[in-house]
């Protein structure tokens, strides 16, 4: 074990690229892990000298620090990552390692002869283009490149973002997002990568659409309506109805936001209907309240001799409209259609009038009256017996 003021044991011979280098190797001092007897490592680091060939003095010296020998106990040093400027190109040198502790230091044999030229970085990219779908996310590239060759990633579009790997030396990877595309068309931006560009085509926003309101419910009388469709711009759709009583007036196709406007015809029946318009791939129920029921009966009169007999009164109303006929004498009866729905017809008998005056009844017919006035019975007096003679006197 040396003590702290011996000089360390020597490290090998420096090796260096003849052409064009970027790599010195040497091995490690065989102190390179001893320690003093107070525990102080005999080496703390290393230094690289670099001589014109031929001087006595080195014209650049690199502290290099504690490198980790590789498995074969050998050191290397890539000058492009460690020297803050580039020696002179075209110039013949050697160097020295040099062992340095608290001890002293201890220089290496001097290196082969090199010269060092400018080395040329050639960098590869993988992959040059992707094709994220429109919700976007993080994806990554790999950059190939020599061993300390820098190199930068930036992006050339808002909607790509770098979100690691800016920069870099060496082989590296770039990772990068893309934000949804809301758009309804496809959008291409491009990252540069050490000088390269990568292409990123993202495809175009699923078109989603909202109608408003789903349901509609006018009256009997039909008439004019409207409903709004919300969508992503450049977003296409059609409007249709699918009843003949429903009819698409205005915006029957749009592109992005708008407006459809449709009519339903009056409704003649006595029930509800419903009905479909399709707007944008969506169904918008129709649902129209049934017509009022209206009534007319003829006629509203009657005058029947006194000897009675039958009579009827027709009844006009909408189909489905239900309806009742009643007396309300006791000398007129009804005979048939006491009840109905629809247009129909009652039937009724008015009895012999034994009166000398005229009397009058009515019928309620579908909510109407009709009124029955009836001639008063005739009273007719016998003449006298022909063989009846009066004698004056007698």
């Amino acid at each position: 074990m040396f003590g702290p003021l011996v000089l360390l044991s020597l490290p090998a011979s420096l090796h260096a690229q003849t052409m064009n280098p970027t790599t010195a190797q040497f091995v490690a001092s065989a102190d390179q892990n001893s320690t003093a007897a107070d525990g102080t490592p005999l080496v703390t680091g290393y230094e690289l000298d670099f001589y014109m060939v031929g001087a006595a003095q080195p014209f650049q010296t690199l502290p290099i620090g504690k490198p980790v020998p590789d498995a074969t106990g050998n050191i290397s040093v890539n000058f492009l990552t460690l020297l803050g400027s580039a020696l002179p190109v075209g110039t013949v040198y050697d160097a020295t390692v040099v062992a340095v502790g608290p001890g002293g230091s201890s220089a290496s044999t001097v290196s082969n002869t090199f010269e060092y030229a400018s080395v040329s970085c050639s960098y590869g990219v993988s992959p040059t283009s992707a094709a994220p779908g429109s919700a976007g996310g993080a994806a990554s590239l790999t950059m190939t490149t020599t061993s300390g060759c820098s190199w930068t990633a930036a992006s050339n579009a808002s909607w790509l973002t770098i979100t690691g790997g800016a920069s870099g030396s060496d082989s590296g990877t770039v990772s990068y997002t893309a934000a949804v595309n809301t758009a309804t068309s496809p959008r291409t931006g491009t990252l540069t990568v050490a000088g390269q560009t990568v292409t990123i085509t993202q495809s175009a926003a699923a078109c989603g659409y909202s109608v408003s309101p789903l349901s509609a419910t006018p009256g009997s009388a039909g008439g004019a309506d409207s409903l709004s469709v919300t969508t992503t711009g450049g977003c296409s759709w059609t409007a249709k109805s699918n009843k003949s009583w429903i009819t698409v007036t205005g915006g029957a196709s749009g592109s992005g936001s708008g407006t459809v406007t449709y009519t339903t015809a009056a409704n003649t029946l006595t029930s509800a209907r419903t009905g479909t318009l399709t707007v944008a791939g969506q169904t918008i129920t129709i649902t129209q309240g049934a017509a009022a029921c209206g009534y007319s009966v003829s006629p509203t009169a009657a005058s029947p001799g006194s000897t009675g007999g039958a009579a009827s009164v027709t009844v006009t109303t909408t189909s489905g409209c239900a309806w009742t006929a009643a007396s309300n004498a006791a000398w007129l009866t009804i005979t048939s259609g006491a009840s109905g729905s629809g247009a129909g017809t009652v039937s009724y008998s008015a009895a012999a009038n034994p009166s000398r005056s005229s009397r009058v009844g009515t019928l309620t017919v579908a909510t109407q009256t009709v009124t029955v006035t009836e001639s008063a019975a005739v009273i007719t007096t016998p003449a006298p017996p022909s063989n009846v003679r009066i004698v004056p006197g007698k």
